[in-house]
């Protein structure tokens, strides 16, 4: 079986189960290695493509060797280049080309004897992405009903959800009867205090929204089965990634009648969010204006979707092409909210790409003494990555603070630096 392995899901699946998914970062270090991700498999493919005739020998070595891989050979050749590196790369890419060729039955067998081998955790964790991926691939029913203790790992359950989410897209029924029996198990019950399970709603999400591909009231009847006051994580845990532009109206009408009144504006704003393209925001207008948003919703959506192209830009402190783009996007949906939106922006780009306080309480007071109000000043002041800081950087603040023209406002923003009262 011949494939074109950075083209395939299962590679994208390998990548970000043994770069990202099983690692916990902030939102800025994610999207560094998300970009440096895509950089990786562009080294992938270029190496492949300038060696055609390597290409061709592994093909003719696949056939002639048992379809079988040697793990313990496979670990020691991971630890013999640079981490990450392009031999790592390559020696991954054919190990995935051979996984393709084997069947669901025989990938099962690999697991147990990579199970079986002594090898760095690493590097089992690894090769156990790789074949999952495989036989996610191959048949995702097969995949579930063998994911174990895979099921409920933090660093795996990406994965199975993801075969969930494709088993449901193939056979909607079983896989929901599959769902329904492992909580009747209480595969899913939660041992914390709050009586919630993290990674359950996962697999929810990856069921509703497979559902929600060719049967919008099965996907409402799914989704107000669950417990509503944790319909929202299911909402945000992956629903999202995968809805097609013409499904987005039916998307609006799950959210609607099943997330919860408190819920709805975040669920819209977090959908709006992930549009985003760098500074392109053409995929965020078609979703505002098919989602029925009212004023308070188009502003949650618009406020978020700046924040997270601020988090795309990834560079502190932001370039002023790059605010004045966002800022004239923003003007076209919000145009009496766009100076309290750069605000915020600018201090959760604090939060999220850093950058020196001074340098960028500069670049806010530059837009808030543009604009003739004081709404730039006040909503950068007020927000939590800049009120709540101390030490010198609280006396420039409370130095900015000071230029607000308006007296009463100028002295709630002070009251609230100092922790005397609420937002003004």
């Amino acid at each position: 079986m011949k494939a074109t392995p950075w083209l395939l899901p299962v590679i994208t699946a390998l990548a970000v189960g043994g770069w990202i998914a099983t690692r916990k970062h902030a939102s800025a270090t994610l999207e560094r290695e998300l970009t440096v991700l895509r950089e990786r498999i562009q080294l992938a493919k270029a190496d492949a493509d300038s060696d055609a005739h390597r290409r061709d020998a592994d093909d003719k070595a696949a056939k002639t060797k048992p379809r079988t891989v040697n793990w313990k050979e496979m670990a020691s050749s991971l630890g013999s280049g640079a981490r990450d590196g392009p031999q790592e790369i390559r020696m991954m890419v054919r190990m995935q080309r051979l996984l393709l060729d084997l069947t669901a039955e025989e990938l099962l067998t690999e697991l147990d004897k990579l199970a079986a081998t002594d090898m760095d955790e690493r590097a089992r964790r690894k090769f156990e992405d790789m074949i999952f991926g495989a036989l996610i691939e191959k048949d995702p029913k097969l995949a579930m009903e063998h994911g174990g203790k895979r099921l409920l790992d933090d660093g795996f359950s990406w994965q199975m959800s993801s075969a969930l989410r494709k088993w449901a897209e193939r056979d909607p029924a079983a896989a929901a009867a599959w769902m329904d029996q492992q909580l009747a198990a209480g595969v899913f019950e939660s041992k914390s205090l709050d009586g919630r399970n993290p990674i359950y709603p996962q697999y929810e999400s990856g069921l509703v929204g497979a559902l929600l591909k060719n049967d919008l009231q099965a996907a409402i009847k799914r989704m107000e089965a669950i417990p509503e006051e944790q319909r929202a994580a299911v909402f945000n845990s992956g629903i999202f990634k995968q809805v097609d532009q013409a499904k987005e109206g039916d998307l609006v009408t799950l959210v609607r009648q099943s997330a919860g009144d408190s819920h709805v504006s975040g669920v819209l704003s977090g959908y709006a969010a992930n549009l985003v393209h760098g500074q392109d925001f053409e995929r965020v207008d078609h979703f505002i204006s098919v989602s029925g948003a009212t004023p308070d919703e188009k502003a949650a959506m618009v406020s978020e979707a700046m924040r997270r192209s601020v988090m795309i830009a990834g560079r502190a402190p932001l370039a002023p092409e790059v605010i004045d783009k966002i800022r004239s996007w923003a003007a076209t949906q919000t145009p009496d909210l766009v100076d309290k939106q750069t605000g915020a922006m600018l201090a959760n780009s604090m939060w999220v790409v850093g950058g020196n306080i001074r340098e960028v309480a500069a670049i806010a007071l530059k837009y808030n003494e543009a604009s003739g109000n004081d709404e730039t000043l006040i909503a950068f002041l007020t927000s939590d990555p800049v009120r709540r800081r101390g030490g010198d950087d609280k006396v420039r603040i409370l130095e900015l603070a000071a230029k607000i023209k308006d007296p009463a406002k100028q002295q709630e923003v002070v009251n609230l630096i100092q922790g005397k009262q609420g937002e003004p």
